[in-house]
């Protein structure tokens, strides 16, 4: 064989393995952050390990928002999500997606200080409450829309920018009720003894999460395949030990 040859082998080797680009933005414990400015995560943990299981297919992560990942999705700096559903918000812009079966379900639970005599009824009523929540989310009490004008006037929001501010917003009596990812709200728990002891956890859900892979039409990488690829990461045992080191419990 020739070294001509040989290159032209490896040239169509490098080319058979198509790049899709992930968006990922500020979601605990998903994704989220360390000191240095860098994404960690289960998501990433994710993208990790579906480049170790097969060679058809390089993901590599691509840093978003909430709020801008529509815009930035539209200018095509990236072409697929994770831990993500086309109802928030994806539908209502009319972009060319598709989307995954489910592949982990979770929610949000509505959380208040704990306080003599406060029980679950104090989450029967919403109004004259001032909820906590993040901006560019979605949430089902406001019928999922994430405008910041309509949250702020319909429902009195005070809107944070990270997922620990909620708590916090709590804490320092700068709101009464704050909506939490379940997941990130019982490995808080389980990080910071007494913290469980001073808040009240509804038993209602704020949403029911499906999570799915969200990606673009017409892509390398077809719904059918990447399904496949997550049926193949959920019965992965590396894939396994990773959602318990992330999973939170009551």
């Amino acid at each position: 064989m020739t070294f001509a040859l040989l290159l032209l082998l490896n040239a169509h080797e490098v080319s058979a393995t198509d790049l899709i680009k992930v968006g990922i933005y500020r979601f605990p414990p998903f994704v989220d952050f360390n000191a240095l400015g860098e994404p960690e995560g289960l998501s990433l943990e994710m993208l990790k390990r579906l480049n170790e299981i097969q060679d058809d297919y390089r993901f590599e992560p691509v840093v978003t928002s909430p709020g801008a990942r529509y815009a930035d999705f539209s200018a095509a700096r990236f072409d697929m999500m994770i831990f993500e559903n086309i109802n928030w918000g994806w539908t209502q812009r009319k972009l060319p997606i598709v989307q995954t079966p489910e592949f982990m379900s979770g929610g949000e639970r509505y959380i208040t200080l704990a306080q003599p005599g406060r029980t679950q009824n104090y989450f029967d009523d919403l109004s004259n409450k001032t909820i906590a929540c993040i901006v560019g989310y979605h949430y089902g009490f406001a019928g999922f829309k994430d405008d910041p004008g309509y949250l702020r006037e319909k429902f009195g929001a005070r809107l944070v920018r990270r997922a620990d501010e909620l708590i916090l917003a709590l804490l320092s009596g700068h709101a009464d009720i704050a909506v939490v990812t379940e997941a990130l709200l019982f490995k808080n728990f389980a990080d910071t003894p007494g913290l469980k002891g001073k808040i009240l956890v509804s038993d209602r859900y704020d949403q029911v999460y499906s999570h799915r892979v969200v990606l673009r039409k017409g892509i390398a990488l077809s719904v059918a395949d990447m399904s496949e690829l997550m049926d193949r990461m959920v019965t992965d045992p590396a894939y396994l030990s990773l959602i318990e080191n992330y999973r939170g419990e009551p």
